[in-house]
Parts: C-alpha cells; structure tokens; sequence
C-alpha cells in the first residue's frame, strides 16, 4: 500500500498536464491519503473510525447519549450512558429468558425505532417507550431533589427577586381558595397564609407531553428540558427558558394559553402538601388573532409601572416550552450580542410555530 501510494505522488501532475485538474488538487484530501494505510490497518476503514459499521452505530452510541449530556465536557457522560444502556439491555435479555419479562414491548419498540437523522438543537428532546395517557396531555416535573432548600430569604437573594415572599403568599391563596372570586393579587400580603419551612430551587424542569406528530416513543410520548438558570455551562450566560401556560382549558389552541419566562422552578410545603410552581415573568398576546403578515401569534412583555409583571404559577399549568423569535425592525445586532440578551433587548417577538410539530398543532 505504501508503494501504490508512493507512486500516486510521484506521477500525479500527469492529471494536471492533461487538463483534468487544471486548478490543482484539493490539498487536505490529498493530506488524508497520507493516514489510509494507518486507518486500514488499525479500523478497517480508509479514513479514521467511518466504515459502514461504525457508522450504523453512531446515532445510538454517539449522537443520543451526546444529546443527553449536559454538552460540558461530554466523552464522561457519553461513555457512562452506553455502559448503562448496555446493562440494562443485558438485563431486559435476562430477565426475558427468565419469564420475568414480556418481550412484546421490546418486539414494538424494534418495530418502530425513532428515526436515526433526527438533528435536534442542544435541548434534549427524548424518546419515552411505553402507553400514553392521552387524558394527561402534558405533564411538567422536577427532580426529587432540589439544587438548593433554605428560606425564602435566602431563595430570595440568590435569584435575586426581594418580592418572592409576596408572590409565594399570593399563591399560596390562589390555591386555597380556587373557587373563590377574588384573586391573592387583589389582596395586602399579610392577609395571605404564611409559608411554612424551607423552599426548593431547581434549575431544570422535565416536561412531558403526547406528540404522536413528532419523532416519539411507541405511545407517542415525549419529553424536553426547561431551563433557568442564572449560569448555564459553567459560568456561562444565563438562560431563562420561555413557556406556555395554559389559562383556559375549556378552549383550545393559542387563546388558551400565554407566554412566560420562567426564572426560577421552586417548591414549597403548606400543611404537609408539596406544592411545585414556577416564578414567571408574562408575556401579553398583541391582538385576538396571528399577525395578518406572517400568520404568527405575537408577544410582548407585559410592564406594570415599568416593571415586568411576575407572579408564581402551579407546575401543572406549564405545557411546555417554547421558541420566542425577536421582532428585529430596522435594528443593527452587534458583534458581540449574545443570546441570554434577547428577551430583554427587544419589546415584540413572534411565537415560532414552526419549531416542532407539536408546538404547531399546540399555538395553531
């Protein structure tokens, strides 16, 4: 092989001096023969680790387990998952061979593999197996254990919100009292019940939903991530995700809902019940119905003495997040602006419907 090389070299000016490459060659391929003979001998592959086999194993043991990693440093996590995966697959073998198991679900679930050329961006968009509820269309939890539990002063300080005690208090009222006219807003804060011990904070939220239209599991179940955190990545910007909060469940589609950032997921215990909510900051629908231009519902933030409006909301309001496209104008972007700016920089943004299936049929 080295000789064959070798004499490729030596005699291909003959394809410049015959017109075939009458612009030269394209140097980093010709650099790449220069590793074949290595990557033959050591994979079996021409060029490095992509033969046809490797390749046919790179969405289920590189790609996936990518897209589950918090995308820090990832070879740990990838190496992690596919040792995980790994067992558990040994296990569902054994415990089959056992009669421990029914392998019908795993017979589905090779039936109908998620698609292997899904590209989705950093937020992990996974695939659940199982029946779907398709009464509980929409599901948003948080993890068993909290990033931090202290009071709500120090809750308070660390993400840097002085009126989360008056809003927690509100909300605990509103949740008291549903079938009662009035709301915690109309009412002084000391008239509201007082919160008891400690508060959680969490920097993600889970939410799960029925979206047959999507790439999804067997029972057409899904589940994203939803962000806030003050430090994403390490000392990284910070990243505040939007959602959609159902306000009507007697309608449907984009009217029932509106648009919030959330800035922090919490959790907190009244008479021994644990209440999971979200601290928001709302969005109000321009108009009654999608921009006569571009057919897209729009948002901008709804200010109250020149403050955003911000109350707590229940977990189980929450459908799931969504894509908040800035209203740009004639406005010049600088060089150095970053994406954590954006929902503060610009007053108008459109709803993009467009970002998956679901969120279509969910704002149509």
């Amino acid at each position: 092989m080295q000789d064959a090389l070798d004499r490729f070299h030596q005699h291909r000016t003959i394809f410049e001096e015959v017109g075939i490459r009458p612009d030269g060659f394209s140097l980093p391929r010709q650099h790449a023969l220069e590793h074949y003979i290595a990557g033959i001998k050591l994979f079996g592959s021409p060029n490095g680790l992509c033969s046809s086999i490797t390749e046919s194993k790179h969405i289920r043991a590189v790609k996936r387990p990518w897209r589950r990693s918090s995308k820090n440093n990832p070879l740990v996590q990838i190496l992690t998952t596919n040792q995980r995966l790994d067992k558990l697959q040994a296990a569902r073998t054994s415990f089959i061979a056992r009669g421990m198991l029914q392998p019908s679900r795993t017979q589905v679930r090779v039936a109908n593999p998620p698609p292997d050329d899904e590209d989705n961006d950093d937020n992990y968009r996974g695939y659940i197996e199982g029946e779907a509820n398709h009464q509980v269309l929409s599901e948003v939890t948080v993890s068993q254990r909290p990033a931090y539990s202290r009071n709500v002063q120090r809750i308070s300080a660390l993400i840097e919100e002085p009126h989360l005690e008056g809003y927690l208090r509100r909300f605990l009222f509103d949740q008291e009292n549903e079938d009662l006219d009035i709301s915690g807003d109309d009412l002084p804060v000391e008239d509201c019940p007082e919160l008891q011990g400690n508060i959680g904070l969490y920097h993600i939220a889970t939410a799960t939903f029925y979206a047959p239209s999507d790439a999804s599991g067997t029972g057409g179940l899904r589940h994203e991530l939803i962000r806030s955190t003050a430090s994403w990545l390490k000392g990284s910007d910070a990243r505040y995700d939007t959602v959609l909060i159902n306000i009507d469940p007697t309608i449907t589609g984009m009217r029932s809902m509106l648009v919030a950032r959330v800035k922090a997921f919490l959790m907190l215990s009244h008479d021994n019940v644990a209440m999971p909510c979200a601290l928001v900051q709302w969005f109000e629908t321009v108009g009654d119905q999608p921009n006569e231009v571009t057919g897209i519902w729009a948002v901008r933030p709804e200010m109250f003495e020149d403050q955003q409006v911000t109350s707590v909301v229940h977990l189980d309001t929450i459908v799931r997040a969504v894509h908040l496209v800035p209203v740009f104008k004639d406005v010049t972007i600088p060089v150095d602006f970053r994406f954590a700016y954006s929902l503060d920089a610009f007053d108008l943004f459109y709803v993009n419907r467009y970002i998956d299936y679901h969120t279509f049929e969910c704002i149509s």
